[in-house]
């Protein structure tokens, strides 16, 4: 009997180890860190997605623009019966009775010269295309700023019920001392309600913190495209990165802004080049071949008209056209000039915004650099502060301990420990997000 309890025993510890290394294993899958995040939305962010998708719509217009510069083909075949008098188009006779006709074509046509339309129209299709390549990295980086920020907001509110709740201990912690002095009638039911109106204001503190929690967790899941009902678990390790030279580099002639404003402004030149094309010639060549039948086109066959043979008519029919067509702009109501016009003023704004958005960049990152330098003396401003804080603390509590000082003056000192210590949190994770932001600039 022993020995049966001695194997259910071991049957349930391998059970029970089992369960807690896959509820472990769970844990960990559902475990969000800041690039866990950072990966996933780039890959399901539903604007990302859709922006995908339009630079997947620009290079199929970009192979198109590419195919327009070779001949067109297009083949025909028709089969008809007529009724009533009509000419035929094979004998040139009137045809009264129900004539069956068939006919075959192909024809081509290209374009020889239209003032190198098409091939601007090609390059400025290219430009397009990394327009909106540039665009979607730009998307991309914002992205990344967005989820860190979400991400960074969450964690700091997780940090901040571990705050509240320290808080609350404290004031748990009290109101047991302070229950036990009445019970030795060292102190008053005053006393007591001091403590319990401190202890209430520190819960409402957490439960605000949680629900603090929970919002910026459920808008990071909305960002990250997630369903609100999957289990989403903040990671609680987080490296705060700390700033090197190599962040202060920032290459502003190879910015992904840059290189789109030059993409954008080689399109207004395109723009341009294709407006002139219409003061040019457009020459073109077409050619086609074809041949029919005809059941009007007869011959002699004994002693009675019969249709000649499909494949006869076939060879006898055959024909073959080649033709240059030159048309030559003349006046067109100023369409043309208007055109050309509009795009070298859209090339003047476009060197406008191109400055500007140079200029608003570079004022963006410096400034971006000197918050980084001001909240790095923050933090250790803080943390000096803090300390100092924490100590004043400890004496403030002895003393309030041995009768020296009131509650309000114990409250004062404990609410600005709190203080300094959610200030100090919040300061390194500014400075955090800070980093990153100017991280995504430099790479």
């Amino acid at each position: 009997m022993n020995k049966y309890l001695k194997h259910i025993g071991l049957i349930t510890l391998l059970i029970t180890g089992s369960l807690s290394i896959i509820n472990s294993q769970l844990s960990i899958n559902n475990t969000w860190n800041l690039e866990k995040c950072i990966n996933y939305a780039t890959k399901n962010n539903l604007d990302f997605k859709t922006s995908q998708l339009n630079l997947t719509q620009i290079e199929i217009q970009k192979k198109q623009t590419k195919y327009a510069l070779l001949p067109s083909l297009s083949g025909g075949a028709s089969h008809g019966y007529n009724w009533g008098q009509k000419i035929d188009p094979f004998t040139n006779q009137f045809a009264t009775d129900r004539v069956r006709s068939n006919s075959l074509y192909l024809s081509s046509n290209v374009t020889l010269f239209s003032g190198l339309r098409n091939y601007y129209l090609k390059k400025k299709t290219n430009s397009d295309y990394l327009v909106q390549k540039y665009n979607n990295e730009i998307q991309k980086r914002n992205l990344k700023i967005e989820v860190t920020a979400l991400f960074l907001q969450a964690l700091l509110n997780q940090k901040t019920i571990a705050i509240a709740n320290k808080k609350l201990n404290y004031s748990v912690k009290q109101k047991n001392r302070i229950q036990i002095l009445i019970f030795q009638e060292h102190k008053t039911k005053y006393d007591l309600y001091e403590i319990e109106s401190q202890l209430a204001m520190d819960s409402l503190v957490l439960v605000k913190a949680k629900n603090e929690y929970k919002i910026s967790v459920l808008q990071l899941k909305q960002y990250l495209s997630l369903k609100k009902e999957t289990t989403f678990e903040i990671d609680t390790v987080f490296n705060q990165k700390e700033v090197s030279n190599s962040y202060f580099k920032v290459d502003y002639e190879n910015l992904i802004e840059t290189n789109l404003q030059k993409e954008q402004q080689k399109i207004n030149t395109y723009n341009l080049k294709i407006a002139k094309s219409g003061l040019y010639p457009t020459l073109s060549l077409s050619a086609s071949l074809g041949s029919g039948y005809s059941g009007n086109n007869k011959e002699l066959v004994g002693q009675e008209y019969l249709p000649k043979p499909f494949d006869i008519q076939l060879q006898n029919n055959f024909y073959q056209t080649v033709t240059l067509n030159l048309s030559i702009p003349i006046f067109n109501g100023y369409q043309t000039r208007t055109q050309i016009n509009s795009a070298k003023i859209e090339i003047k704004k476009a060197q406008i915004q191109q400055e500007k958005i140079s200029l608003d960049l570079e004022n963006k990152i410096e400034k971006l650099k000197i918050e980084i330098d001001n909240l790095s003396t923050q933090i250790q401003s803080t943390k000096i502060a803090l300390f100092s804080t924490q100590k004043a603390f400890e004496v403030a509590t002895l003393k309030y301990e041995s009768g020296t000082i009131n509650f309000y003056q114990y409250s004062e000192s404990r609410n600005k420990l709190f203080e300094i210590q959610s200030e100090y949190l919040q300061v390194q994770f500014r400075y955090s997000f800070k980093v990153r932001i100017l991280e995504c600039y430099s790479n």
